[in-house]
């Protein structure tokens, strides 16, 4: 999916897009921005039994978390920092075997998982983008603790699947979507639109259900 959506709903939003197929395609990119330090962005999994791939936001970081199976358990790795800025950031997994990389803005930063299992990551479900259905049967959810986590709050941009051929060129495909809630068409950016801030004040767009919170720097220079 190449236009821009808002996930504005901290209990209802998600975006529910085709399963990746991790044999047929080895890249999965997409792009963010968002105020929140803490919040899913990404989960697939095997629909109950032991593998899963989750991305999410833990400190302002960028956390992959994969499992391959039960005998070694899941491993994480974490990148970036400060990625709750509101600023756009550029999200790239790649698939090869049992090694997952996870890279940040063109590869500048990046980091793998390599399962000890020495399997391939087997996908059954859908890709969910912000959080999962809320009527979703917890018995399909291989990583059950995947629920509690906050959803994401924010613009996702830019699902593309990329399937890489021996010279390690592709072509890339859009996301399909399948299922949506809590969502609004484009990136709302409410102080662009209609700045309201008086007295020298800063508008910071916190996107949750289009709120804009103002914060007078006024206020904090006298101390009222």
């Amino acid at each position: 999916r190449a236009s821009s959506e808002t996930l504005t709903n901290s209990t209802t939003s998600f975006l529910q897009l085709k399963r990746w197929n991790v044999s047929e395609t080895r890249g999965l990119g997409f792009r963010f921005k968002t105020f929140l330090p803490d919040a899913l962005l990404l989960y697939m999994d095997d629909e109950g039994k032991t593998n899963f791939l989750r991305v999410e936001l833990f400190q302002g970081k960028l956390r992959l978390t994969c499992s391959h199976g039960l005998r070694f358990g899941a491993m994480a790795v974490e990148i970036g920092d400060n990625l709750n800025d509101l600023v756009w950031h550029q999200v790239l997994l790649e698939r090869n075997n049992s090694i997952t990389t996870i890279s940040l803005e063109s590869g500048r930063s990046k980091s793998t998982v390599n399962s000890r299992e020495e399997t391939s990551l087997i996908i059954k479900s859908p890709m969910y983008f912000g959080g999962l259905p809320p009527n979703l049967n917890a018995n399909r959810v291989t990583q059950p603790s995947v629920t509690i986590l906050s959803r994401f709050l924010g613009c996702i941009t830019d699902i593309e699947l990329f399937e890489y051929s021996n010279s390690g060129q592709g072509n890339r495909r859009k996301g399909v979507l399948e299922k949506s809630d809590g969502i609004s068409p484009g990136c709302i950016d409410k102080c662009q639109r209609e700045n309201t801030c008086l007295n020298n004040g800063t508008c910071l767009k916190q996107i949750h259900h289009d709120w804009v919170r103002l914060y007078r720097d006024w206020l904090q220079r006298t101390g009222l």
